[in-house]
């Protein structure tokens, strides 16, 4: 057996967020339902990319490959500065503090 560890880091716009939470099968669901979606789409293409490049996977067997995990990060640090200073005052028991 072979293991290999790939790391696929890519940055998806917001116009394509919207185009897709737009689709005719995704604009019904509830957003943990869109984002799951988004997910298992995101997974099923990664997998094809990677069984179709030769130079990655050049076993003559049909490779046994599994994503062990799909990590989403969003560009938010203003909502999480904004978040940060209200559990300090929340914390301190500065409710009144709260905006």
């Amino acid at each position: 057996m072979t293991v290999a560890d790939f790391t696929v880091e890519t940055f998806f716009t917001d116009e394509l967020w919207h185009r897709y939470i737009q689709r005719e099968d995704v604009k019904d669901l509830s957003n943990r339902d869109k984002i799951e979606a988004f997910e298992k789409e995101l997974r099923l293409a990664v997998t094809r990319m990677i069984e179709n490049e030769k130079s990655v996977l050049s076993s003559d067997s049909q490779p046994n490959l599994k994503i062990a995990h799909i990590n989403f990060a969003f560009e938010n640090v203003k909502l999480l500065n904004l978040l940060t200073k209200r559990g300090a005052l929340i914390t301190n028991g500065k409710i009144d503090k709260l905006p």
